[in-house]
């Protein structure tokens, strides 16, 4: 192995790991609709048992999880959903009330649970700020097609 690319292998293994990233991916946006503020957190697969379960915080207040028996903080428990999408997405959507402090930035936390391992990745957002996004899902033969539109 030429050292040039000796390099590179050590510095991915060591931004990623050898099982690849360590922290989820978090993308996120508004409904078109509705307006309101959904994040979706995609996490490497695994096999490890139990799990995936998945958690979801506004600066620390727990606003929903997909592990049993856990519970939201009350005020927050009817207005988000968190649901596991596939095995490797987890997606929360919290429905924003305009002018009441929804209105400023908060920092949301997605933690996935995966045997006795947590991922976890934070994310500063105002919802201002957060792009739009209006998705529609068809399916043909056994394909899935989705067409998305930000603006």
């Amino acid at each position: 192995m030429k050292p040039c690319a000796r390099a590179v292998a050590v510095l991915l293994l060591l931004l990623f790991g050898k099982d690849g990233p360590s922290t989820p991916s978090m993308f996120p946006c508004l409904t078109y609709i509705e307006r309101n503020l959904r994040v979706d957190c995609e996490f490497p697969p695994t096999y490890k048992t139990p799990g995936p379960y998945c958690e979801y915080k506004q600066d620390s207040r727990l606003v929903g999880s997909t592990r049993p028996g856990i519970q939201p903080v009350p005020e927050l428990k009817r207005r988000a959903n968190v649901t596991l999408v596939h095995p490797t997405l987890c997606r929360l959507i919290y429905a924003r009330m305009p002018g009441t402090s929804d209105e400023k930035a908060y920092t949301y936390t997605c933690r996935v649970y995966q045997g006795s391992v947590a991922l976890e990745n934070s994310m500063a957002l105002h919802p201002l700020g957060a792009l739009f996004k209006f998705s529609r899902t068809f399916s043909f033969s056994k394909t899935l097609y989705s067409i998305s539109i930000y603006r």
